[in-house]
């Protein structure tokens, strides 16, 4: 396909984004604004000794095991695990206050933060995506907010969630974006800190505050040996968690 051309003379007047309705109708229309081709956010990545990673390693059934033990809050270890769900009935955002970034509910046509103790006029949307992982010696679910989803999948929530709302006749409904049910399959190196939640819960959960590429391992056969990995846990007193 050519591409477009614009002539003018001398005597041509230029109208940029004007509002008028072919204009209008074209950007209601985009047939360019979705996800095929949006640009990918760049991140700066924490940069994490190998070694360190390794040192506090476990598999999964380890970590549950863990959790029924008499564990530190807030102790945390690294697993080595692919994704093999994504808890649809939960969602994949929460509606969060564009100031504290808490969680917030609906109030009428309105929403109302606990944390600043007011109604707000809108809500901004925040990843929360509960995924199921596994490995070879269990199952078990991880959440991953909003820094880390961003991260992981390469936009912003507000940008998924605006794609999403362009479609039309609600065809996505009940349906996982595109984007983020493509991290479906893959394998990453998640960072799960032990909450207060893990103390008592009897359907275990964990919050994964770090989401690293399997690549972080490298191609050392001790990467995969989670289960022989040091017993020791790594201190974290990060919690990304909405109170």
């Amino acid at each position: 396909m050519k591409s477009p051309t614009l002539s003018s003379t001398t005597a041509s007047k230029v109208f940029l984004n004007i509002d008028i309705d072919e204009v209008l109708g074209l950007k209601k229309n985009n047939v360019w604004a979705n996800e095929s081709t949006m640009q990918p956010l760049i991140f700066q990545r924490e940069v994490i000794n190998r070694d360190t990673i390794l040192a506090g390693l476990k598999n999964v059934a380890d970590i549950l095991r863990i959790a029924t033990s008499n564990f530190e809050i807030g102790t945390s270890y690294f697993c080595h695990s692919w994704i093999y769900d994504i808890n649809k009935n939960s969602g994949w955002y929460y509606n969060s206050c564009r100031n504290c970034k808490r969680l917030i509910k609906a109030c009428g046509d309105k929403f109302w933060c606990n944390k600043c103790q007011k109604v707000v006029d809108d809500a901004v949307p925040r990843y929360r995506i509960d995924v199921g992982v596994k490995d070879d010696s269990e199952a078990t679910r991880f959440i991953i907010f909003e820094e880390e989803a961003e991260k992981t999948i390469g936009q912003s929530a507000m940008s998924v969630y605006d794609i999403e709302d362009k479609k039309e006749g609600n065809e996505s409904e009940g349906d996982l974006p595109a984007l983020i049910a493509n991290i479906i399959g893959r394998r990453y190196v998640f960072r799960v800190k032990l909450t207060e939640y893990n103390k008592t819960a009897y359907k275990q959960s964990f919050t994964a505050t770090k989401v690293f590429p399997e690549s972080y391992l490298g191609n050392d056969d001790k990467s995969q040996k989670c289960g022989n990995a040091s017993r020791s846990g790594v201190k974290d007193s990060m919690d990304v968690s909405p109170k």
